[in-house]
């Protein structure tokens, strides 16, 4: 038949109907199958990848992070023991953060693109949340100096920042409202029809 459930369709065309049973799935993968398809696709913003593999890495990612703030924390109290410099072991530690999470930062923005291809979503809702977070970052290294006095309530230094502090806290909560829309995306089932970014990962029609 030219018309049976298992003939590619264009995209965004609607699937005919099954004439029995349910749809054949593909096996999931497991926790280092999916870190290793993260990885192995770190550059791949083209095609789709189903619930199971997002999150999957997410736990990696989550257990990774809680080493690294572990780690950090004990390098952190050793160079304030050494300079008793809070704003110097604060610098540390954002910067520390920041570089030991880039590895696994790009996988995860690749993969969190893909999985919205999956559920038929734009990945620039990715690229929206990346270019807020780096204004947020941008502006707030303008007030790391002070950071300190001002989350004592230090009232010069907020008066002195207070149009920064009101922009990250703008940024802040754009960023927190992009997240959320994101995050509901990713706990979509993949769609069994083929669409513009390829066919389904999870069903085998």
């Amino acid at each position: 038949m030219d018309n049976d459930f298992t003939t590619p369709q264009p995209a965004g065309a609607p699937m005919p109907p099954r004439p029995y049973g349910p749809m054949p799935v593909n096996p999931q993968p497991g926790f280092f199958e999916a870190i290793g398809m993260a990885f192995s696709r770190w550059t791949d913003i083209r095609s789709r990848s189903r619930r199971s593999e997002y999150w999957w890495f997410s736990l990696f990612i989550f257990l990774y992070m809680l080493v690294i703030v572990f780690m950090i924390a004990i390098f952190s109290g050793a160079i304030f023991s050494m300079t008793n410099d809070i704003r110097t072991m604060v610098l540390f530690t954002i910067c520390g953060v920041l570089l030991l999470a880039l590895p696994v930062t790009i996988p995860h923005c690749t993969l969190t693109v893909r999985r919205l291809h999956d559920c038929g979503q734009s990945g620039y809702w990715v690229l929206a949340d990346i270019i807020v977070g780096v204004v947020y970052l941008g502006v707030y290294s303008t007030i790391l100096p002070d950071v300190i006095a001002i989350q004592s309530g230090n009232v010069a230094a907020i008066q002195s920042h207070s149009g920064a502090l009101a922009f990250c806290g703008i940024t802040g909560l754009v960023q927190l409202v992009l997240r959320i829309i994101i995050f509901i995306f990713t706990l979509i089932d993949s769609k069994p029809e083929p669409n513009k970014w390829g066919k389904s990962p999870k069903f085998n029609i």
